[in-house]
């Protein structure tokens, strides 16, 4: 009698190893999915931080003629530099923004210098438009920050400079 107590006690402490075993190693699993997400969500915001995708959402607006999304786009206290003037006042950059968007669209851009910190994100280059109704050619500069109320990424500097511009 005595060993069928044993035995049943065994029988019960093996089949409760057996769960805990199972429940361990969904427990690992479960971890491991919120690993991948972890980086999954690392590389996301990278990609949406990168000074080249957020230019790519520019030209996007630019191309769609799309003033809407481009005033969305600028900080609150951005700075608009061109044609040796600056501008800090957001409306006055907006209008200048509607008022050029289309002779900015189709730019060719080449990016010269990208570089990414915290929340700063900045790209420098050339562009160049080919096209006889609006040629030109010129540089630009714009710094990107990351927005501390919503996490969207705005202009907050914007030089473009394009020769013979007096804008």
């Amino acid at each position: 009698m005595k060993i069928s107590k044993l035995l049943f006690l065994l029988f019960f402490v093996a089949i409760a190893s057996c769960n805990d075993a199972q429940q361990n190693q969904q427990n690992i699993e479960e971890i491991e999915e919120q690993e991948v997400d972890v980086e999954d969500r690392a590389t996301v915001e990278k990609q949406v931080g990168d000074p080249e995708n957020l230019m790519k959402d520019w030209d996007e607006l630019l191309n769609q003629e799309d003033t809407l999304g481009l005033a969305e786009i600028i900080a609150d206290d951005a700075v608009l530099l061109t044609g040796g003037k600056g501008v800090k006042d957001t409306d006055s950059i907006r209008m200048w923004l509607n008022n050029n968007s289309v002779a900015m669209k189709g730019l060719t851009r080449e990016a010269m210098v990208n570089s990414s910190g915290e929340k700063i994100r900045y790209q420098a280059g050339t562009f160049s438009k080919e096209e006889e109704s609006t040629p030109g050619e010129g540089t630009y500069t714009i710094i990107w920050e990351q927005d501390d109320s919503d996490s969207q990424w705005k202009i907050k500097l914007l030089d473009i400079s394009s020769e013979g511009n007096s804008d």
